[in-house]
């Protein structure tokens, strides 16, 4: 009793109530009845209050033993019977507080539960804090793609205005292109119809050349005189259609387009014998002249042909009327002499 770690500070006869650490873990009870008539023969029951109602009976054993009793308030019961088997229903009784560990008591129980209310409170505010900081970063994110959208939304309306206003530009350019190609169109309508009756009336072969030298256009005359149809001469080359060879010595003429394009201008070829597609000779007189763009571009070339082999027969009968002419002349002029030579003899 009272000694360190006894949790007696009084005799146990004297106590009305026991605490027990949570390190006291194993307690044992013993208790003795005052019957010295046989005691041997005396007998114990009891009842722990709190841990279990009923009567537990021990027999002649005097003493009981608890474990591990959980931290709470008890009731030891305990009563006892003489050699006659009497029971003594009074009994005896003493109360047990069996204390918490330090970890189970209230106060830190109220602690650990402050901690957790505080650490709640804490974490709740930082998670407003944290909810009203990301509702601020979404509402200036918000703002900032508010203003590029309107941004964005201002430059497409820009972009659709220029748009419409080049689409306008360019509907008013068509329509003053569509007319100006009309203009054109007629304007070269009529130029090739005046081309086309200036071909048709001229008495001269026409034959025109894009620079690589294929035909492109040719004449009636044209036509006639070289036996070629203008529908399957044209795309052919020049030399195909108009073969010209030197009259005296039928060497091939060199080719009038080539020459024009070196730079020769205008090029005369002839007189030259035309050898046509079905077969006769044609004495001809040629000329060349290159074909310009706006830009002073050669684009082809123009040969001008006619038949001359007319021409040449009346040359050469008026050649030969003036040489018996002549002849006649001289016959004259000898007969003369011989009749004045014939009458100085007579």
């Amino acid at each position: 009793v009272g000694a360190p770690g006894s949790p007696l500070r009084k005799p146990i006869s004297e106590t009305d109530e026991l605490a027990l650490s949570d390190r006291e873990s194993v307690v044992t009870f013993d208790f003795a009845a005052l019957n010295f008539l046989l005691p041997e023969k005396n007998r114990y029951a009891y009842r722990l209050e709190g841990f279990d109602d009923d009567w537990r009976h021990l027999g002649r054993q005097g003493s009981v033993t608890f474990t591990n009793l959980s931290p709470g308030d008890y009731t030891l019961h305990v009563k006892a019977a003489n050699n006659d088997g009497v029971w003594n229903e009074t009994g005896t009784s003493l109360r047990i507080r069996v204390l918490p560990p330090w970890w189970k008591a209230w106060w830190f129980r109220s602690g650990i539960a402050l901690l957790v209310a505080v650490g709640l409170v804490l974490g709740y505010r930082n998670h407003v804090q944290a909810l009203e900081e990301r509702r601020r970063e979404l509402e200036r994110l918000v703002r900032e793609k508010t203003a590029d959208l309107h941004a964005e939304s201002a430059r497409l309306e820009a972009e659709v205005r220029e748009r419409r206003r080049v689409e306008e530009q360019i509907r008013h350019l068509n329509e003053g292109l569509e007319e100006r190609v009309a203009q054109r169109t007629a304007q070269l309508e009529a130029e090739t119809e005046r081309l086309a009756v200036t071909l048709r009336s001229i008495g001269d072969g026409v034959i025109a050349t894009d620079t690589a030298g294929r035909i492109v256009l040719m004449n009636r005359v044209a036509e006639l005189t070289t036996g070629w149809p203008s529908a399957r001469a044209v795309g052919r080359h020049l030399g195909e259609v108009l073969r010209l060879v030197d009259r005296d010595t039928r060497a091939p003429v060199p080719d009038p387009v080539l020459a024009v394009l070196q730079g020769e201008g205008t090029v005369q070829v002839g007189p030259a014998l035309l050898l046509t597609r079905d077969g006769r000779e044609v004495l001809v007189s040629d000329s060349a002249a290159p074909i310009h763009d706006p830009q002073s571009l050669a684009v082809g070339v123009v040969l001008v042909f006619r038949d001359i082999s007319e021409k040449q027969r009346i040359e050469e009968q008026l050649q030969n009327a003036a040489k018996l002419e002549s002849l006649g002349l001289l016959a004259g002029g000898i007969a003369h002499d011989f009749n004045n030579l014939l009458a100085g003899i007579f």
